[in-house]
């Protein structure tokens, strides 16, 4: 609804507040406007990489890095005043970059650009504020995260799709 907000993170550890009301209603086929002409702050080489409408505030949001970082916010420390520029929401380190930031739920699992993964619970994960670092959710040699997900304990299954066109259950 018109009432609502949207949290929209990027590769480079920001964040933008997006109250709905500010966005255009466009037709379908038109092109919308670029969000640098609403909110300034945003660099060339920087891509939106996930997106949140912000309604339940008391839950928590886990954001993950490619160099194996982790952290968990609550979503009420997103909220800001002023909206006119980018936030932190990810203080990165050298040549990290966030890779995926989803609504936290039981389990975590992270998976590499190898093969390897690590399935945890995101209880295990501290709750710190938005301009943390975070923590070492998997060590990682010569290797990167590739995706990182939350899913709850009635998940049964999930589904691995490679870039060799190969899939497993």
């Amino acid at each position: 609804s018109t009432l609502d907000n949207i949290l929209v993170f990027t590769n480079l550890g920001n964040y933008l507040f997006i109250p709905v009301h500010i966005l255009n209603e466009t037709k379908w086929k038109e092109l919308g406007k670029h969000v640098n002409n609403i909110i300034s702050g945003l660099s060339s080489d920087e891509k939106i990489i996930a997106s949140l409408v912000l309604d339940d505030e008391e839950s928590d949001i886990t954001l993950f890095t490619k160099n194996g970082n982790v952290k968990r916010c609550k979503l009420k420390d997103f909220i800001v005043s002023r909206y006119s520029k980018a936030m932190t929401a990810f203080k990165l380190k050298d040549d990290d970059e966030v890779i995926n930031v989803i609504r936290t739920k039981d389990k975590t699992l992270f998976v590499s650009e190898s093969g390897k993964y690590l399935n945890i619970s995101s209880d295990e994960i501290s709750i710190v504020g938005p301009r943390a670092s975070g923590v070492k959710g998997i060590s990682l040699t010569n290797d990167k995260v590739i995706s990182a997900m939350s899913y709850d304990n009635n998940s049964e299954y999930i589904t691995i799709i490679t870039n060799k066109k190969t899939a497993k259950r």
